[in-house]
């Protein structure tokens, strides 16, 4: 089966139910770099809440689509594609401890707290990051995280607001290779 990332499609196992052990074809975090929000929603739904040893202690990260730019998303892929890989976010160091931080130019910033919780989108067990420690905005957001692929995660960054959370962004992370 392909990716079809062209599209921004990736094709999922034969099972007829998504769930915990669907597993998609997805071979790189790379692959899914501007897909659409749709497809990594699907995607993350049919994975399973990211343990440490599925990603490592320093993943490599990718900004991998805009939920605002869901409907230009034809539009907006070849932008994501051309900026995600010169930004200055490189990924995360996540610790045995519950705890991590983000990589900007090389430096930890952004330190979050890690835990398996219900995610925000579907109430499932999700790998969720913290920043509540944070000052405000950044106490705002969290990330969740679930395993698609072998050494591959995805999740939504979200924002809590008034009138509940709201995803604003994709990312991924990938184990780094030795």
């Amino acid at each position: 089966m392909s990716t079809g990332a062209t599209h921004g499609s990736v094709s999922q196992g034969n099972s007829a139910k998504a769930g915990p052990s669907t597993r998609s074809y997805v071979t790189s975090l790379d692959e899914l770099l501007g897909a659409h929000p749709d497809t990594l929603r699907t995607l993350f739904a049919g994975g399973q809440a990211t343990e440490l040893h599925d990603i490592g202690g320093s993943p490599r990260g990718r900004l991998l689509a805009s939920e605002q730019a869901r409907d230009v998303n034809a539009l907006a892929r070849p932008i994501v594609q051309a900026l995600a890989k010169p930004l200055p976010w490189r990924g995360k160091v996540l610790r045995a401890d519950g705890t991590g931080a983000n990589v900007v130019f090389g430096r930890e910033v952004a330190a979050f707290s890690w835990s398996i919780e219900p995610s925000a989108l579907d109430g499932e067990p999700a790998f969720v990051l913290s920043y509540a420690s944070q000052p405000w905005p950044l106490r705002a957001l969290h990330d969740e995280l679930r395993t698609v692929a072998d050494g591959i995660a995805i999740g939504p960054i979200v924002v809590r607001t008034p009138a509940g959370p709201v995803v604003i962004g994709w990312f991924g992370l990938e184990r780094a290779s030795v």
